[in-house]
């Protein structure tokens, strides 16, 4: 076994945990950097993580990682940057126990971070916080829910996570009115609340009949939002990507399930596990019928079959009937497992996001299938 190893090992357990006490996040995130890093050391050098000596990981090859992070991998530059401080941290760890590989390691330390844009954060004026709080259903639960979320948001400027942490014991509406929470860096914050604000949370408290141990703006379930580590952040209309857990369901499986959303084959990667499950519940969702698939006939029961193709030597084969598609619309049977419809639009791999089985004895009417094999947008496959 060379150096690297057990020296990665215990920059995770020494420096990490024990010395630094870092967040579970950042131990995380680190993980993820050096997973991808190893994994495409191996695929260059053809050596094992665990045969890998500091001179197979010099600077050239740190460059070219990150080469890869941007270009290929799509990553953004604060994502190729925070890669970058990872495996500075680790390299800084590693100059003290190894300073036999001190030039090795100052160049990559040298290795500089790069600029990005700056987007400019922009902010509500009172007109538009005041149509934004009156927004919510207030005859409804959850819309006095939503509002009461909404108003301490607005005014203690707390983050989504800090927002539904908030235990009853953490909120105090007698003298000196204020909320209590540990935040970002495990820095323990405390916000004044307004005569306002403070009305709000005591009716709402008062509605619920919170026990103190309860979270103020979600009951008693913990609300957990995870952002992917390893996929891209954004998809490509710049919205956010993430799996948003309530205690132990799953929104995102809830909503596939339920046909008011699709999976989106190449997140894949990210997460093997929610991928199967995604997976299962599109399918479970389209052969019910249910939401986006209850204008097309995907139900198994009711599917059309196609008929087998005679034996008999030079006679053509029946073409399948078409199927019923969105808004009254007929399905191409040139793609007999999805239900597309007719030009115009003219839909590509980029909007589809999956691989499309193409039947060429319709054609292929969108252009999905550039090789003639039966397999359009197969980078999604």
């Amino acid at each position: 076994m060379s150096a690297l190893a057990p020296t990665l090992e215990a920059f995770f357990t020494e420096r990490l945990i024990n010395q630094k006490r870092a967040s579970a996040h950042t131990i995380t995130a680190y993980r993820d950097t050096f997973r991808l890093l190893l994994g495409f050391v191996q695929r260059r050098t053809g050596k094992a993580p665990s045969e890998l000596g500091f001179e197979d990981v010099d600077a050239t090859l740190i460059g070219a990682f990150l080469e890869h992070l941007e270009h290929e991998r799509h990553n953004s530059v604060r994502t190729r940057n925070s890669r970058l401080a990872a495996i500075h941290s680790m390299f800084r760890f590693a100059a003290l126990l190894h300073p036999e590989h001190a030039a090795v390691i100052g160049r990559v330390l040298a290795i500089p971070t790069k600029r990005a844009d700056r987007t400019d954060v922009s902010f509500l004026d009172h007109e538009e916080i005041d149509v934004l709080l009156a927004a919510p259903d207030h005859t409804r639960w959850i819309g006095r829910r939503d509002h009461a979320l909404l108003a301490t948001a607005v005014q203690t400027g707390l983050r989504v996570s800090e927002l539904t942490g908030l235990c009853c014991a953490d909120v105090n509406l007698g003298k000196g009115r204020h909320v209590r929470c540990s935040g970002k860096g495990r820095k323990e914050r405390c916000t004044p609340l307004t005569a306002q604000t403070a009305s709000i949370l005591r009716v709402w408290l008062q509605e619920g009949g919170h026990e103190p141990a309860c979270r103020v703006l979600v009951g008693d379930k913990s609300v957990a939002i995870r952002r992917p580590t390893d996929g891209p952040e954004k998809e490509k209309y710049g919205r956010t990507l993430a799996e948003v857990s309530v205690g132990p369901v799953s929104v995102n499986e809830a909503l596939v399930r339920d046909g008011a959303a699709e999976w989106y084959e190449q997140f894949a990667n990210e997460d093997a596990d929610l991928a199967r499950r995604l997976r299962t519940a599109e399918d479970e969702a389209r052969s019910e019928g249910r939401g986006l698939w209850s204008a097309c006939s995907t139900n198994k029961s009711s599917a059309p079959t196609r008929s087998p193709a005679p034996t008999t030597t030079g006679m053509t084969p029946p073409l399948p009937p078409q199927k019923a598609g969105p808004a009254g619309g007929n399905c191409l049977p040139a793609y007999p497992d999805d239900c597309l419809p007719p030009a115009p639009p003219d839909l590509n791999c980029g909007s589809l996001r999956r691989a499309v089985r193409v039947d060429r004895r319709f054609g292929d009417p969108h252009g999905l299938d550039a090789n003639s094999d039966g397999w359009g947008c197969e980078s999604y496959r």
